[in-house]
This record gives C-alpha cells, structure tokens and sequence, in this order.
C-alpha cells in the first residue's frame, strides 16, 4: 500500500500521482475537505480515479462511559500540558512566534481553529470571561488534529458528520496515552461505529490494499506504478 502524508502543494500532486491513500493532520473540517478535493481533483487529470484515492484525517478521541466522564478526563490530561511547549509545537507550525504575539493575536489564531465550536459556546456561558495564555493554549494542548471529547454516541456522532462533511474514508486513530486511548476507542466506540454499520465486524481475505479497495493485491491499472510495469515488462519482451 501506497501511503502519503503532505499537505503542501508539492506534497498534494505527490498523492494525486502516486498514494493509494493520504494521512492527513488538518485542524479543522473546511481544510481538510479542500485538501481532500483538491487531490481528487489532481489525481483525476493524471488519469486516475478520484475515488479511488482514499483519506485518513488524524482523530484523537478521549473517550469516556458518560459524557462527564470524558470531560473529566480531558481535565485530568490537561494537568499535564505545558504552554511553552505548546507554544514551541505552534510556533513551528505556523511560524508565529505567541510568547511575543500577544494573547488577542493567540486569541484569533484559536478562534480559527476552533472546529468544536468551544470558545463561541463559552462565551455564550460567561460573556465577559477574560482568557488567560494558559486556557488559549491549551486548545492545542494535544496537537492540532481534530480532537473529539465524549461518551461513545457523541464520539460516533462526530466521526459520521465529519465523514459527511469532508468526503474523508475513515480515520487516523490518534492518541494521548498509550495504549489506553485506543483501548478505550476500541472498547467503547467501536461497538457503536459497527452497530450504526459505519465499521466492518470482519476483514475481508488477502492483503490489506484489498481490504480497502476489494480489488485483489496489486496496484489499479490506472496507477503509474502498474503502467510504468507493464512498460517495463513490453521493452524486456521486446528485448528479449
């Protein structure tokens, strides 16, 4: 299996001419479905099937029984976070330096990125809430994939909607602590997922390429690596 991960323009006609599937890592679900337009977009004019080019955005769940439960857990995480180190994993993605940008600059840079819509429903508790740097960086406090908090319908209902939206394939299980953040997907959403029918309950036989596709082992015949073989194998005969 052909995997690729790359946002960048280079890295987005890299997937459209070669990946057979795209882990991506974007925070919210406006970007991730451009990507994932856009390499389908490229991938069709290189004379590929669009949708046969598969996505896995990166999800980190925290997972508990109830609704509280998670929440309580997403709390207990946060005691260790750190906002230097936070703000050294933003600074290197965005290339704002925030210990001298300023808490409004930090403040928009969060709002953004706020797929979860946390802070519009804050403010809607307490108006006049004053944010402190430590609360703003936390929002990032695991990464900036898209983080989901909640029992296991709430994290189900997430993951279909984001699917809905985006025309991603599936997801990137990403996790806080090993291994008890896919332990706990496992156990608990998991179940959920296969009885909504959004998960399979068995694997198909064969490799893993056609456990995604269905389509046996090798590469498509409309992926270069199958052309360029067929090639290779017209020029040996020819040879020969």
């Amino acid at each position: 299996m052909l995997f690729q991960a790359g946002n960048s323009t280079r890295g987005r006609e890299f997937a459209a001419k070669h990946a057979e599937a795209v882990f991506l890592n974007t925070p919210t679900a406006q970007a991730t479905k451009f990507i994932i337009q856009d390499i389908r977009e490229r991938a069709e004019r290189q004379g590929r099937d669009p949708s046969k080019v598969l996505f896995f955005p990166k999800l980190t769940p925290i997972v508990g029984r109830t609704q509280a439960e998670a929440e309580a857990r997403f709390e207990d995480f946060l005691r260790y976070s750190s906002t230097e180190g936070i703000f050294a994993l933003l600074g290197a993605w965005s290339g704002i330096d925030f210990v001298t940008a300023g808490d409004d600059k930090l403040l928009e840079f969060v709002e953004k990125r706020d797929n979860r819509g946390l802070i519009e429903s804050l403010r809607r508790t307490d108006p006049n809430k004053k944010w402190s740097v430590d609360e703003l960086a936390n929002f990032f406090a695991f990464g900036t994939s898209s983080l989901t908090i909640g029992s296991p319908e709430r994290i189900a209902d997430a993951m279909e909607a984001f699917i809905e939206e985006t025309g991603a394939d599936g997801f990137n299980i990403g996790h806080i602590i090993q291994p008890g953040t896919v332990e706990s997907f496992v156990d608990l959403v998991v179940p959920e997922l296969q009885k909504r029918g959004l998960t399979q309950k068995e694997y198909a036989e064969g490799t893993y390429r056609n456990k995604l596709f269905g389509e046996g082992p090798h590469l498509r015949e409309d992926h270069p690596g199958q052309l360029h073989a067929h090639t290779s194998k017209k020029e040996a005969n020819a040879h020969g």
